[in-house]
Protein backbone atom coordinates (compact mmCIF):
# COMPACT_ATOMS: atom_id res chain seq x y z
CA UNK A 1 0.00 0.00 0.00
CA UNK A 2 1.32 3.61 -0.85
CA UNK A 3 -0.13 7.17 -0.18
CA UNK A 4 -1.52 9.01 -2.65
CA UNK A 5 -2.79 11.90 -0.64
CA UNK A 6 -2.41 12.69 2.94
CA UNK A 7 -6.38 11.08 3.08
CA UNK A 8 -6.28 8.09 0.68
CA UNK A 9 -3.67 5.40 -0.21
CA UNK A 10 -3.64 3.16 -2.96
CA UNK A 11 -3.22 -0.81 -2.76
CA UNK A 12 -0.88 -2.34 -4.68
CA UNK A 13 -1.32 -6.06 -3.96
CA UNK A 14 -2.96 -8.77 -1.10
CA UNK A 15 -2.48 -12.10 -0.42
CA UNK A 16 -5.87 -13.48 0.44
CA UNK A 17 -5.81 -16.19 3.83
CA UNK A 18 -8.95 -17.81 5.39
CA UNK A 19 -10.95 -15.24 7.23
CA UNK A 20 -12.67 -13.15 4.44
CA UNK A 21 -12.53 -9.80 5.18
CA UNK A 22 -14.49 -6.82 3.67
CA UNK A 23 -11.50 -5.07 1.97
CA UNK A 24 -10.43 -8.29 -0.54
CA UNK A 25 -11.55 -5.74 -3.65
CA UNK A 26 -9.81 -2.96 -2.44
CA UNK A 27 -6.36 -3.94 -4.46
CA UNK A 28 -5.80 -1.51 -7.57
CA UNK A 29 -8.10 1.61 -5.57
CA UNK A 30 -7.36 4.47 -3.61
CA UNK A 31 -8.98 3.86 -0.32
CA UNK A 32 -10.03 6.40 2.47
CA UNK A 33 -7.27 6.09 5.16
CA UNK A 34 -9.54 7.69 8.23
CA UNK A 35 -8.23 6.42 11.46
CA UNK A 36 -7.04 3.03 10.25
CA UNK A 37 -3.50 1.08 11.13
CA UNK A 38 -2.06 1.65 8.16
CA UNK A 39 -2.27 5.34 7.89
CA UNK A 40 -0.09 5.72 11.44
CA UNK A 41 2.06 3.49 9.61
CA UNK A 42 2.64 5.25 5.94
CA UNK A 43 2.80 8.61 8.77
CA UNK A 44 5.37 6.94 10.55
CA UNK A 45 3.24 7.58 13.95
CA UNK A 46 4.63 4.05 15.35
CA UNK A 47 6.37 3.29 18.77
CA UNK A 48 9.85 3.63 18.09
CA UNK A 49 10.66 0.99 21.40
CA UNK A 50 9.09 -1.36 23.86
CA UNK A 51 6.94 -4.35 22.76
CA UNK A 52 4.95 -3.17 19.91
CA UNK A 53 7.79 -1.36 18.44
CA UNK A 54 7.66 -0.62 14.62
CA UNK A 55 4.40 -1.51 13.83
CA UNK A 56 0.59 -0.22 14.74
CA UNK A 57 -2.14 -2.73 16.07
CA UNK A 58 -5.68 -1.71 15.72
CA UNK A 59 -8.94 -4.21 16.57
CA UNK A 60 -11.85 -4.48 15.43
CA UNK A 61 -11.97 -1.58 13.00
CA UNK A 62 -11.86 -2.99 9.71
CA UNK A 63 -14.49 -5.59 10.48
CA UNK A 64 -15.52 -7.26 14.40
CA UNK A 65 -12.86 -10.41 15.48
CA UNK A 66 -10.39 -9.08 12.70
CA UNK A 67 -7.50 -7.45 14.08
CA UNK A 68 -5.19 -5.03 11.58
CA UNK A 69 -1.01 -4.56 12.04
CA UNK A 70 0.67 -2.33 9.79
CA UNK A 71 3.87 -1.45 9.60
CA UNK A 72 5.85 0.99 7.46
CA UNK A 73 7.69 0.23 4.35
CA UNK A 74 11.54 2.71 4.50
CA UNK A 75 13.24 3.71 2.15
CA UNK A 76 15.92 5.91 0.73
CA UNK A 77 15.39 7.99 4.58
CA UNK A 78 11.29 7.96 3.75
CA UNK A 79 8.69 5.98 4.33
CA UNK A 80 7.86 4.39 0.37
CA UNK A 81 4.79 2.61 1.55
CA UNK A 82 3.35 -0.10 4.39
CA UNK A 83 2.48 -3.89 4.57
CA UNK A 84 -1.15 -4.98 6.12
CA UNK A 85 -1.50 -7.90 7.73
CA UNK A 86 -4.96 -8.68 8.83
CA UNK A 87 -6.03 -11.71 11.25
CA UNK A 88 -8.66 -13.18 13.29
CA UNK A 89 -9.43 -11.49 16.82
CA UNK A 90 -10.31 -15.23 18.54
CA UNK A 91 -9.17 -18.62 18.59
CA UNK A 92 -11.14 -21.55 18.78
CA UNK A 93 -10.62 -23.54 22.51
CA UNK A 94 -11.34 -27.20 22.98
CA UNK A 95 -15.32 -26.72 23.81
CA UNK A 96 -16.07 -25.06 20.02
CA UNK A 97 -15.96 -21.83 21.71
CA UNK A 98 -14.33 -18.45 20.48
CA UNK A 99 -11.72 -16.83 22.12
CA UNK A 100 -10.81 -13.49 22.13
CA UNK A 101 -6.67 -12.98 21.01
CA UNK A 102 -4.96 -10.29 21.56
CA UNK A 103 -1.69 -10.50 19.96
CA UNK A 104 -0.40 -7.37 21.04
CA UNK A 105 -0.39 -8.85 24.77
CA UNK A 106 0.94 -12.09 23.48
CA UNK A 107 3.92 -10.41 22.12
CA UNK A 108 4.25 -7.86 25.59
CA UNK A 109 4.10 -10.74 28.39
CA UNK A 110 6.18 -13.81 26.33
CA UNK A 111 8.05 -11.47 23.80
CA UNK A 112 8.49 -13.19 20.30
CA UNK A 113 5.50 -15.74 19.17
CA UNK A 114 4.31 -17.65 16.52
CA UNK A 115 0.41 -17.06 15.98
CA UNK A 116 -1.54 -20.07 13.81
CA UNK A 117 -3.79 -17.48 11.10
CA UNK A 118 -4.97 -20.44 9.19
CA UNK A 119 -5.18 -24.74 9.82
CA UNK A 120 -6.18 -27.18 11.61
CA UNK A 121 -9.19 -25.10 13.03
CA UNK A 122 -6.69 -23.24 15.30
CA UNK A 123 -6.53 -19.91 14.03
CA UNK A 124 -5.49 -17.14 16.92
CA UNK A 125 -2.96 -19.86 18.90
CA UNK A 126 0.54 -18.99 19.85
CA UNK A 127 3.16 -20.22 20.72
CA UNK A 128 5.76 -18.15 22.50
CA UNK A 129 9.33 -18.68 21.84
CA UNK A 130 10.73 -19.18 24.63
CA UNK A 131 13.75 -21.20 24.39
CA UNK A 132 17.55 -21.30 22.42
CA UNK A 133 15.97 -24.41 20.43
CA UNK A 134 12.45 -25.06 19.47
CA UNK A 135 11.34 -28.31 17.69
CA UNK A 136 8.03 -27.90 15.01
CA UNK A 137 6.54 -30.81 14.02
CA UNK A 138 3.76 -33.73 13.88
CA UNK A 139 5.40 -35.57 16.69
CA UNK A 140 3.37 -35.01 20.03
CA UNK A 141 6.73 -33.67 22.25
CA UNK A 142 7.47 -31.32 19.53
CA UNK A 143 7.55 -27.62 21.13
CA UNK A 144 5.43 -26.72 18.50
CA UNK A 145 2.79 -29.39 17.95
CA UNK A 146 0.98 -28.97 14.41
CA UNK A 147 -0.64 -32.62 14.13
CA UNK A 148 -1.49 -33.15 10.55
CA UNK A 149 -0.11 -35.33 7.68
CA UNK A 150 0.84 -32.65 6.01
CA UNK A 151 3.64 -31.80 8.68
CA UNK A 152 6.54 -34.31 8.95
CA UNK A 153 7.24 -35.93 12.21
CA UNK A 154 10.35 -33.60 12.69
CA UNK A 155 9.87 -30.88 10.00
CA UNK A 156 11.67 -27.66 11.14
CA UNK A 157 13.33 -26.41 13.84
CA UNK A 158 13.46 -22.47 15.30
CA UNK A 159 17.27 -21.97 16.93
CA UNK A 160 18.58 -18.65 18.30
CA UNK A 161 21.83 -17.66 17.20
CA UNK A 162 23.20 -13.95 18.09
CA UNK A 163 19.64 -13.03 19.23
CA UNK A 164 17.60 -13.44 16.01
CA UNK A 165 15.81 -16.22 15.45
CA UNK A 166 16.40 -18.84 12.37
CA UNK A 167 14.11 -21.09 10.61
CA UNK A 168 15.57 -24.26 9.44
CA UNK A 169 14.12 -26.74 7.69
CA UNK A 170 14.77 -30.15 8.75
CA UNK A 171 14.30 -32.68 5.42
CA UNK A 172 10.46 -32.06 5.41
CA UNK A 173 8.53 -33.53 2.86
CA UNK A 174 6.61 -31.15 2.02
CA UNK A 175 8.74 -27.95 2.93
CA UNK A 176 8.99 -25.35 4.98
CA UNK A 177 8.22 -22.14 3.39
CA UNK A 178 8.68 -18.19 4.49
CA UNK A 179 6.71 -15.76 2.70
CA UNK A 180 6.09 -18.05 -0.28
CA UNK A 181 9.53 -18.97 -0.47
CA UNK A 182 10.70 -22.68 0.05
CA UNK A 183 13.66 -22.75 2.66
CA UNK A 184 16.58 -24.38 4.36
CA UNK A 185 17.40 -21.96 7.00
CA UNK A 186 15.88 -18.08 7.03
CA UNK A 187 16.50 -15.55 9.78
CA UNK A 188 13.30 -14.17 10.76
CA UNK A 189 11.74 -10.69 10.71
CA UNK A 190 8.69 -9.38 12.45
CA UNK A 191 5.46 -10.19 10.50
CA UNK A 192 6.98 -13.21 8.38
CA UNK A 193 4.61 -15.53 7.47
CA UNK A 194 5.40 -19.20 7.70
CA UNK A 195 3.89 -22.63 6.50
CA UNK A 196 4.40 -25.45 7.90
CA UNK A 197 2.10 -28.39 5.88
CA UNK A 198 -1.61 -26.66 5.72
CA UNK A 199 -0.80 -24.73 8.89
CA UNK A 200 0.03 -21.08 8.07
CA UNK A 201 2.00 -19.04 11.41
CA UNK A 202 3.00 -15.41 11.53
CA UNK A 203 5.95 -14.46 13.22
CA UNK A 204 5.75 -11.60 15.97
CA UNK A 205 9.16 -10.22 17.23
CA UNK A 206 9.56 -8.96 20.83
Amino acid sequence: MIETTKATALYLDMVEGTHAVRHTSWVGRAIALEDLAVASALRGDVPPSGPEAGYVAQRDRIEPDVTAIAAPIRWAGGIAGALNLLGATYRIDETGELVPVDVGDVVADEGAALVIRAGGGRVGESFPLNADRMTIGRRPDSDIFLDDVTVSRDHALLVRRSGDYYLDDLGSLNGTYVNRHRIESHRLEDGDELQVGKFKLTYISR
